[in-house]
């Protein structure tokens, strides 16, 4: 069955500004706005704003249904990815049936496959996270972490996930021929790429755990970072020698990864286990030896340790 698009009918209001304009003799003899004709606009610019905020959701529900739809299975996020292209890239630029058809032939041949269709699927997976952090309050997006630790699961956790696939799973999703056939726009309200790690466990996965002072959780979600951090640096870098590291690889364990350890004691430390912390930092620095931060993270540790001198009386 097709996929139905929503399509938005904008030449009623065009109309009503037109004719309010043309009907109104003060503004066609007179360069300067009375009063009556300032209120006349601006009950004509609340009915064009009211309608546009009633479309925008009408655009964002039906785009969740059929993102929701889609995102069940690899065959009919295909199917969706194959109607969005048409309209995107065919209807929408006036190219014939014909020129679809080739596309489509050319496609099957040179890009369909398992795994492009499960690439689709965690595009539509984001998307819908996307378009639900937009119609949240700001901060109230953090209760969206356990989808979001959910859909990285299911990306970085296929071993048999590409350099090519990562590279396209980094672009913007609001910028996928999904999006762009249901009007869907970034919000700045969630990270528009699954792959922006640092930015979503920093702002969305990390901070509800630090709130309830769980350091087992906070520890396991950092943990769960690191290593997803190293598949998408061994993936991006992966050596042409069978059994090689690459060079980027290896320079993250041995630079990237002990500072991110490093970060992570910090912050239990700060938000309530000072001992654990404490003892882990010591052992930390006694691992890395001859880190280029060890000097920093001395210090660092230093200050966490020193007593805070009290400001004197005046």
């Amino acid at each position: 069955m097709g996929m139905q698009f929503f399509r938005v009918p904008v030449a009623p209001v065009v109309i009503a500004v037109c004719v309010f304009w043309s009907s109104s003799p003060l503004l066609a003899q007179d360069q300067i706005l009375s009063e009556g004709d300032r209120q006349a606009l601006l009950e004509k610019l609340m009915e064009i704003k009211e309608g546009a905020g009633g479309r925008a959701k009408n655009r964002a529900g039906a785009a969740l249904a059929a993102f929701r739809e889609a995102a069940t299975s690899d065959a009919r996020a295909h199917a969706l990815y194959l109607n969005c292209v048409e309209k995107v890239r065919f209807e929408d630029e006036k190219r014939t049936g014909q020129d679809f058809r080739e596309w489509k032939r050319r496609h099957k041949e040179r890009e369909d496959s398992p795994g492009f269709r499960r690439l689709l699927r965690h595009q539509l997976n984001w998307l819908l996270l996307t378009i639900e952090a937009n119609s949240m309050e700001d901060g109230e997006q953090v209760t969206l972490s356990g989808r979001a630790i959910s859909a990285l699961e299911a990306i970085l956790g296929d071993d048999s996930l590409k350099a090519a696939e990562v590279r396209v799973l980094s672009r913007d999703v609001t910028e996928t021929v999904f999006a762009l056939s249901y009007g869907i726009e970034s919000e700045q309200k969630w990270p528009t790429s699954p792959v922006k790690l640092d930015e979503i466990y920093r702002n969305y996965i990390l901070p509800p755990l630090a709130s309830k002072n769980d350091v087992a959780g906070y520890r396991a979600a950092w943990g769960k970072w690191i290593l997803q951090e190293s598949k998408l640096v061994e993936i991006r870098s992966n050596s042409s020698e069978k059994g090689e590291r690459s060079a980027a690889f290896e320079r993250f364990l041995l630079e990237k990864r002990p500072r991110m350890l490093w970060q992570l004691e910090q912050q239990v430390f700060a938000i309530g286990d000072q001992k654990g912390a404490a003892l882990a930092m010591l052992e930390h620095l006694e691992k890395y030896v001859g880190h280029k931060d060890e000097v920093r993270w001395t210090q660092e540790f230093l200050g966490l340790l020193e007593p805070q001198s009290e400001p004197e009386a005046e």
